[in-house]
């Protein structure tokens, strides 16, 4: 006999088929959402990002929101390399401008320290004039160096190199200085210790130390540079038996134109240290020191070894 099928049991094949078409149905939406989040997505990883590509009236309140996020995301990226260019233009044209007249002024000023018909006080004056321009010299360069890493014109180019080779270049760079101070460098540049790091650019951040350490160790001073090899980082250390750094200014010697208050008239424009810590630091590497007041400082730059 065959068997009636009852309202009940056609309910629930109703409810069981809509639940069905719902589930397929919202599988089939959230599908397209994901497809289009991956597209704007996609979109703004590549720059292609653009406010035609959506039709925010059909996109979910999700969709609606992150497009809105990545948008502005986008134009604030490229304001920041609209500004860069802009600030690299300007850093340009700075040291052009002041290149050709400051050079000027050293040329003639040197002139006049030569003349002999000059009096004994215009000597002074003109070898004070030369004097000068050579630290305003200094002084726009170090500013335009820093203003170039900081905005990030300059690129550092990491690779494994040879702790022996940046030592010995490091040494024969600030040799002359030592030797005019009558200052002993050694240079322990013996077994080959390597580290990734960009060759040209830590050299500059290392002679910076050494070459306050040549500045602010008395003649008959000993300077040593030396390297190292950790599990994690290799190390060159810089380390002299000069006045050494109190407690209170060892906090603050990395901050941009430092001047120790007791070196006021030792030539320099506070930048040198702050220069060789950006330097390291966009490597991955950092820079400790180790000071008493009158027993010397040792400088030690650690560089990744991978």
């Amino acid at each position: 006999m065959e068997r009636k099928v009852t309202d009940m049991e056609l309910i629930c094949i109703f409810i069981a088929a809509a639940s069905l078409m719902y589930a397929v149905f919202t599988k089939m939406k959230t599908a397209g959402t994901i497809g289009r989040l991956d597209a704007m997505t996609e979109s703004a990883v590549n720059r292609t990002l653009k406010e035609t590509e959506f039709d925010e009236s059909r996109l979910s309140r999700l969709e609606s929101r992150l497009y809105r996020f990545l948008k502005e995301n986008t134009l604030s990226e490229q304001t920041m390399a609209n500004d860069r260019e802009k600030i690299k233009s300007l850093i340009g044209d700075i040291s052009h401008q002041t290149k050709t007249p400051v050079a000027n002024i050293t040329l003639y000023s040197e002139l006049l320290c030569e003349r002999e018909d000059m009096s004994r006080d215009a000597h002074l004056l003109a070898e004070q004039v030369h004097s000068q321009s050579e630290k305003l010299t200094f002084l726009i360069n170090s500013l335009v160096k820093t203003s170039r890493l900081e905005s990030g014109i300059i690129t550092l180019l990491p690779e494994r190199n040879n702790l022996k080779e940046l030592a010995e270049t490091v040494a024969e760079a600030c040799g002359a200085a030592a030797e005019e101070k009558r200052t002993e460098l050694i240079c322990c540049a013996d077994a080959d210790v390597y580290a990734v790091f960009d060759m040209k650019w830590t050299a500059e951040a290392v002679l910076n130390i050494a070459d306050n350490a040549v500045k602010y160790t008395p003649p008959g001073g000993t300077i040593v540079i030396s390297y190292m090899e950790y599990e994690s980082f290799s190390a060159i250390s810089v380390t002299d038996n000069g006045e050494g750094i109190d407690e209170e200014e060892s906090a603050k010697i990395f901050g941009r134109f430092f001047r120790g208050r007791h070196h006021s008239d030792i030539p320099g424009a506070g930048i040198g240290l702050y220069i060789a810590r950006d330097i390291v630091s966009r490597e991955g590497g950092y820079i400790r020191l180790r000071s008493k007041p009158g027993e010397g400082s040792e400088f030690t730059v650690f560089l990744p070894k991978r």
